[in-house]
């Protein structure tokens, strides 16, 4: 049986708790969502049943991108609601620096951009997470962001998470980023 973690992030406090679980066959969900597999990362995300999914892969790069939207952006409707994640295996060889030390820097880099209302870091286990809530209320209506960055520095990888939804609507599908953001279950080992 494959050991993983599955994590879950506090609505009301922006951090992230986990345990293991069994990679074979994830919990139960609510009703409106189902399991997405993905692919390279041995990982598993519930998405709501009416969003999209769309991955893109560079296996020998180490790299991967997974999209859960509401808009269908290969069809070539902008992503205004969703979540992304980036996954980067061997962050060492490609950065000449730990995990932990590249995320900081994207982390310090988005706060001379963005204005930031709330920024948190903490180590757990094997992680050390970096987040940030921003928002931007410069075009159509503005955006809010949830962003974490779990760095794992004894395997080399990170993995960014990245919520988000228009300012005006973002207490309703908060409420769907809760479920999709408690139920992430990544593999330990990578």
């Amino acid at each position: 049986m494959k050991k993983g973690i599955i994590f879950i992030f506090a609505a009301a406090l922006p951090l992230i708790f986990f345990s293991a679980f069994s990679a074979e066959r994830p919990s139960e969900l609510p009703q409106g969502f189902e399991w997405i597999r993905l692919p390279y990362v041995n990982a598993y995300v519930a998405k709501p049943s009416e969003w999209f999914f769309h991955h893109i892969d560079k296996p020998k790069e180490k790299r991967y991108a997974f999209i859960l939207s509401k808009e269908n952006i290969q069809a070539g409707i902008a992503l205004k609601t969703g979540l992304n994640i980036v996954v980067i295996e061997d962050v060492p060889g490609k950065k000449n620096m730990s995990p932990s030390k590249y995320a900081g820097e994207i982390i310090e880099n988005c706060k001379k951009t963005a204005k930031i209302s709330r920024e948190w870091q903490k180590k757990k286990d094997m992680f050390n997470e970096f987040g940030f809530i921003r928002t931007d209320s410069s075009a159509d209506g503005g955006t809010q962001e949830y962003f974490v960055i779990l760095s794992n520095d004894a395997t080399g990888s990170i993995y960014f998470f990245s919520f988000l939804a228009p300012l005006d609507q973002w207490s309703d599908f908060w409420k769907k980023a809760e479920i999709i953001l408690n139920n992430i279950h990544l593999d330990e080992k990578i």
